[in-house]
């Protein structure tokens, strides 16, 4: 009975690798990402790749993860939204792990905290990977942030009961508050350009010459000839009388010397 017994707790323990083997390559790492006008996220967060990513409260494991950010969060205060992850191949079957939790610390150039966010939710239990995605307070710089520290929420093995609450920081995304509003100067139109008509010079006025009325053409008198002076030759004839029928004087004419 007893060695029947332990062969099934070894036919077991042989199926369950076959089952975690089958259902971890259809892992997918994060399911969510996040935005903001300022966002970030920590590198080689991945299922399975627990060793350089993870924070934990347990002592002999990362408490924290510090991160030099792309752009700088300017001063002002911010909304915060977070992700966290974990995924292994030992999650199905690990004991209840209640505290996979993180906050957010904004440091300055110095290495010192400006502000802090509250706490991530915990994250699923039971389940080959979880991630999980929400808001964790506002924060309010009174200096430029050029790093953020993803602090494990339970930093003494005291405050954990069970396990090792390991979790790893995802991604954080800052939505500033109080956005400046600059209000545009009103855009001038400027006026057309109005393109000067060319010069047109008056042609000189031409004074029309005065209409020459041409004299009336003046045909010459034909010229007259004077005729030539004809020398008449005067002759005195002798007067002669008519002798009257009626008149009894004899006819004979006397001629007059």
């Amino acid at each position: 009975m007893l060695r029947r017994t332990r062969f099934a707790m070894v036919a077991i323990a042989a199926m369950a690798p076959l089952f975690v083997a089958a259902t971890a390559s259809s892992a997918t790492g994060p399911t969510a990402g996040c935005s903001g006008e300022y966002a970030d996220s920590w590198p080689g967060v991945a299922f399975g790749n627990l060793d350089s990513t993870i924070v934990s409260g347990r002592s002999w494991l990362p408490r924290s993860r510090t991160i030099t950010l792309t752009t700088p969060v300017p001063v002002g205060e911010y909304s915060i939204q977070a992700v966290a992850y974990d995924g292994s191949s030992t999650r199905v079957t690990d004991p209840v792990q209640d505290h996979e939790q993180y906050r957010l610390e904004f440091l300055d150039a110095a290495g010192v905290v400006i502000d802090i966010t509250g706490n991530t939710a915990d994250i699923a239990d039971g389940v080959l990977e979880a991630t999980w995605s929400g808001g964790v307070g506002s924060v309010n710089l009174t200096r430029e942030a050029v790093q953020v520290r993803a602090q494990h929420a339970f930093s003494s093995d005291a405050a954990i009961r069970n396990g090792v609450h390991s979790v790893m920081p995802s991604c954080f995304g800052a939505t500033n508050l109080n956005p400046t509003t600059t209000t545009a100067a009103p855009t001038t139109t400027a006026a057309p350009t109005t393109t000067a008509a060319p010069t047109t010079t008056a042609a000189p006025t031409t004074t029309a010459a005065p209409t020459t009325t041409a004299a009336p053409t003046t045909t010459a008198a034909p010229a007259t000839t004077v005729a030539p002076t004809t020398t008449v030759k005067t002759e005195v004839l002798p007067e002669v009388q008519v002798a009257d029928p009626a008149d009894p004087v004899d006819a004979t004419p006397s001629f007059t010397g």
